[in-house]
């Protein structure tokens, strides 16, 4: 069996072009961390 988990990345053309990089990162590090722990979780 075969499973795909995917995540959005911030759209740096839409709203994210008024947020910092340093958000940015962050968010993309706390989607990143949530995808890794569903995958754990169904491993």
């Amino acid at each position: 069996m075969v499973s795909v988990i995917t995540i959005p990345a911030p759209n740096k053309r839409g709203a994210a072009m008024f947020t910092s990089q340093s958000k940015l990162d962050t968010v993309m590090k706390e989607r990143i961390q949530m995808m890794l722990k569903i995958a754990a979780e169904n491993e």
